[in-house]
């Protein structure tokens, strides 16, 4: 007898929203937390105690009687459950019972022939416990001691191992169980299986290790969301820091921050590790987006047009109107790295041309040196292959276009010359 696959089987949660996956394979919106379709990482049945073949007295002092008092050797074995096909069934399980069944009788027969003592203590209905059935039958295996007839007649008897049984398989397996229980009216021997013990799940290891790993879960769900909340709010507050400190500050301030230095000389560093195997907290931009930030904001919309003004070979001025997207295109042949800022009554070095390269040095007090600092420190515009320079002599803005900006962006609306006459002086 053949089997389908085990999800035709009847859902024993009812009907559920279709899983949808993003692009990255990410479960999106609600579907987030979705039951999944999960095979147990815990074993249903698990084997107790062998009980001894003789008490060891003249009389039996054992209930029942043992094997040399006219008893049975039985094994005893512990079913949690329910188990559905969830993959959160380990922190759903509610109940533990334990069960005596004849020395040598294979687990996957043992939980079988025991389903009926699970009605309805554990599942509501046998229909309820088919998924774990099939997750049982897929551990079994093969043997010869039990494909004949009698007390061991197994109710897998032409389902060959791993074949995937459908509903009706299963019915067809609980049935043959329940009959060869019948047949042993009580008696172990004889094939039944008989409950010992019921118990309450909550001292189960396997529920304990669940609950723990749930909570653990959740708090690094919750730190990871706070962490991400406060990243991104600290992003929408980038540009203010463009006025305050210099790129190559910002830096070493994150880098002391955010960043742990690498053990290996001249590799990049790597993000700080706090708590729960996360990173800290993102907050502040690496250098290379502040510098992105500023030349990005050249071109914002509403920016004041600028040029810069140089000597012409006639004796004049020339001026040299600024192009949108200058930045970009100069982008793809400069290296952004390569900055060095004055800043904090000192000098940063940042250039690999330079002896300095990555060194903070103090503001130069020699008149010489002076000098030379300010004679290479001059504006130089220039072709996009480095040639061609020009020495900047000054930055001249568009006035018209500042103050028409202004009006537009600081009127009051509905505004009277009354209002004028009797508003605070402005500049």
């Amino acid at each position: 007898m053949g089997g389908a696959n085990p999800e035709e089987s009847v859902d024993p949660a009812g009907d559920q929203p279709p899983a949808e996956l993003s692009a990255t394979g990410v479960f999106t919106g609600v579907l987030r937390n979705r039951r999944k379709m999960q095979a147990p990482t815990f074993p249903i049945t698990e084997p107790g105690l062998l009980e001894p073949a003789s008490c060891g007295e003249l009389n039996c002092v054992t209930t029942p009687k043992c094997a040399a008092h006219g008893g049975a050797q039985s094994q005893q074995w512990r079913i949690r459950g329910p188990v559905l096909g969830w993959s959160d069934d380990a922190v759903g399980l509610t109940t533990n019972v334990t069960v005596r069944a004849a020395r040598g009788m294979p687990f996957a027969e043992v939980y079988v022939r025991a389903v009926p003592h699970l009605v309805p203590s554990v599942y509501a209905r046998s229909t309820m416990a088919y998924n774990s059935l099939r997750f049982v039958a897929s551990k079994r295996l093969e043997s010869a001691a039990i494909s004949g007839s009698g007390s061991m007649a197994c109710s897998f008897r032409g389902f060959s191992v791993g074949a995937k049984l459908t509903d009706k398989d299963a019915k067809e397996i609980l049935k043959r169980a329940s009959s060869t229980v019948a047949a042993a009216k009580g008696k172990l021997p004889r094939g039944c299986v008989s409950v010992t013990e019921r118990s309450d799940a909550r001292g189960d290891p396997v529920l304990k290790s669940a609950m723990r790993a749930m909570s653990r879960k959740r708090s690094i769900r919750a730190a990871t969301d706070y962490r991400d909340k406060g990243a991104a709010l600290m992003r929408g507050r980038t540009a203010g820091l463009t006025g305050l400190l210099g790129a190559g500050a910002i830096g070493r301030v994150r880098r002391h921050l955010e960043l742990q230095d690498s053990s290996v000389p001249g590799s990049r560093a790597t993000p700080l590790r706090v708590s729960w195997g996360l990173s800290q907290m993102r907050l502040l931009p690496s250098r290379k987006q502040l510098q992105t930030l500023r030349r990005e904001s050249i071109d914002a919309p509403g920016r004041v047009a600028h040029y810069l003004l140089s000597d012409s070979a006639q004796g004049g001025v020339l001026r040299w109107d600024y192009i949108i997207g200058y930045w970009d295109r100069r982008r793809s042949t400069r290296d952004d790295e390569n900055v060095s800022e004055n800043e904090d009554d000192g000098f940063y070095f940042n250039n690999p041309k330079v002896e300095l390269n990555g060194c903070y040095a103090p503001l130069e007090k020699d008149p010489v040196a002076i000098e030379q600092l300010i004679a290479s420190s001059q504006s130089f515009p220039e072709n996009d292959d480095g040639s061609g320079e020009i020495l900047v002599l000054g930055v001249g803005f568009d006035v018209v276009g500042a103050l028409q900006n202004t009006t537009m962006t600081q009127a009051v609306p509905g505004m009277t010359a009354d209002d004028v006459r009797n508003a605070t002086r402005a500049a």
